[in-house]
């Protein structure tokens, strides 16, 4: 059966003190910190890669991406129905809700989030906020998220803003969100996942990732490079990057 080749990372930028984003590879959540780029094998069973930016300006953005990827862990959907997607990302809502009641000096803090559910058949992409889904297919990059961001804001490397329309929290009372939830077929061989914060989208033109996905055969040093190209561009936001292939093996 074939598995999923992931090499993944997270860096706190060039401005910000903190890293606010987390990411969750499989089971594995790392959150705070820097972390990669590091390679894991998957199983199809297990291939869930997330990608959370806990928004910054906001109390306690790290917690928010810490808890809205905890709760989905807790809550371990499976298969590739997409109304399953869209309770698990209700539920991480309400989860980072919840830890407002708990500690009330966190109120208003939020995170986008972004991932996919790799599937035998199918996969399912899922978003909330700017943080995105990309199928770099044949040679052409898609987006398959949808940004919740104003209308009017141009093309994302001219925004002048960062406001986003929905998130995960971010707000001190409940808001309802509507998730964007899809399915694509599975991977081919030459395919590549792309799953990363606006810290990458916001510094790097798509064309230009699009032609390092093309050129880089190699995953680890395919987000090496991604991440490169954000940093020698001013580094601006915290930066997370997941990339994805089948194996055939």
């Amino acid at each position: 059966m074939p598995s999923l080749e992931v090499a993944a990372l997270t860096n706190v930028g060039l401005v910000r003190k903190i890293n606010e984003d987390a990411v969750l590879i499989g089971t594995d959540l790392i959150s705070e910190g820097e972390f990669g780029p590091e390679r894991f094998t998957l199983p199809i069973h297990i291939g869930l890669l997330i990608v959370a930016d806990g928004m910054g300006g906001h109390r306690n953005g790290a917690l928010a991406s810490r808890t809205a990827l905890s709760a989905i862990l807790q809550m371990s959907p499976s298969g590739t129905e997409l109304w399953r997607w869209e309770n698990a990302i209700h539920f991480a809502n309400d989860a980072i809700y919840d830890a407002m009641e708990r500690t009330p000096s966190s109120r208003g803090m939020g995170t986008t989030i972004a991932g996919v559910a790799v599937g035998e058949d199918e996969i399912v992409y899922f978003n909330v906020g700017d943080s995105r889904v990309y199928r770099h297919l044949r040679g052409e990059l898609i987006r398959l998220s949808h940004d919740d961001v104003p209308l009017g804001t141009g093309p994302r490397t001219k925004r002048l803003s960062h406001q986003i329309t929905q998130s995960l929290g971010g707000r001190t009372a409940k808001t309802t969100i509507r998730p964007h939830v899809g399915t694509t077929s599975i991977l081919d061989a030459e395919d590549t996942l792309l799953i990363c914060s606006d810290g990458l989208t916001d510094m790097v033109p798509e064309k230009l990732v699009s032609s390092t996905i093309a050129e880089e055969q190699d995953l680890e040093r395919c987000v090496r490079r991604l991440l490169r190209l954000a940093l020698d561009a001013g580094g601006r936001d915290n930066i997370s990057i997941i990339a994805a292939r089948m194996s055939r093996v």
